[in-house]
């Protein structure tokens, strides 16, 4: 099945992000690629509304996963995004570093999880 999506893969990990973003494009979906929130900005406003999932680690330099979706619900109220972290969804919420309702991958994780909850925020 093709999947005719485009997904910011948000990921500071050099050696993480190509994976994850091999895994998308094998599933049929467009993937734009940033390390970190800052270029994810910059690609944000140069696709003007093309992108239609945001998945973004949660603890990263200069902008945690938090601030940069802050950022683009500025410019886009009901984007859709998917935090992903080696941390806890429960550390994290507590922190106040991501919402409890949020999206939320844990890392590790299986190519199997990741491909399911990106079809089912996506699907949503």
């Amino acid at each position: 099945m093709r999947n005719s999506a485009t997904i910011l893969v948000v990921e500071n990990g050099d050696m993480l992000r190509p994976l994850i973003c091999e895994l998308l494009r094998r599933e049929g979906y467009e993937v734009l690629e940033a390390h970190d929130g800052n270029e994810a900005l910059l690609i944000w406003t140069r696709h003007q509304g093309s992108i239609d999932l945001v998945l973004t680690d949660m603890v990263m330099p200069n902008m945690t996963g938090k601030e940069l979706a802050e950022h683009l619900r500025l410019l886009k109220s009901e984007v859709k995004i998917i935090y992903m972290s080696g941390y806890g969804a429960s550390f994290l919420s507590a922190g106040n570093k991501c919402c409890p309702e949020a999206n939320f991958l844990q890392k590790p994780f299986r190519p199997a999880e990741l491909t399911k909850i990106v079809r089912e925020v996506i699907e949503s």
